[in-house]
């Protein structure tokens, strides 16, 4: 039961992080059509990164400490921009992010 719960936890940190990086690459000053164009080029590059090395079915996994390491980086950093506006949901989702990994490290 907490590995269903936390695959579904997992599954929606990743998009909540692809929407971030999203979000991101929106905000960046361009002109409306580089602005889509990264938008793209960001989950592109996110899913990408994500299905070669982070997902159940890799082609690449990365295991063991730099695995999580890097999987934590890769969830977490589109949550630092909001550090100085909401720094409570930054710590929150730290947490969260660090316990669902720790969880899947159970398996």
């Amino acid at each position: 039961m907490l590995q269903t719960i936390n695959d579904i936890l997992s599954f929606l940190l990743e998009l909540v992080a692809l929407f971030l990086y999203s979000l991101w690459a929106y905000r960046v000053p361009h002109s409306l059509f580089k602005k889509y164009l990264l938008v793209i080029l960001a989950i592109v590059m996110f899913a990408l990164v994500w299905g070669l090395f982070f997902s159940p079915k890799a082609k690449y996994p990365i295991s063991g400490s730099l695995g999580w390491l890097l999987k934590f980086c890769v969830l977490f950093i589109p949550f630092i921009p909001f550090a100085n506006e909401l720094p409570v949901l930054v710590i929150t989702m730290a947490v969260i992010t660090f316990l669902n990994l720790w969880v899947q490290s159970l398996k």
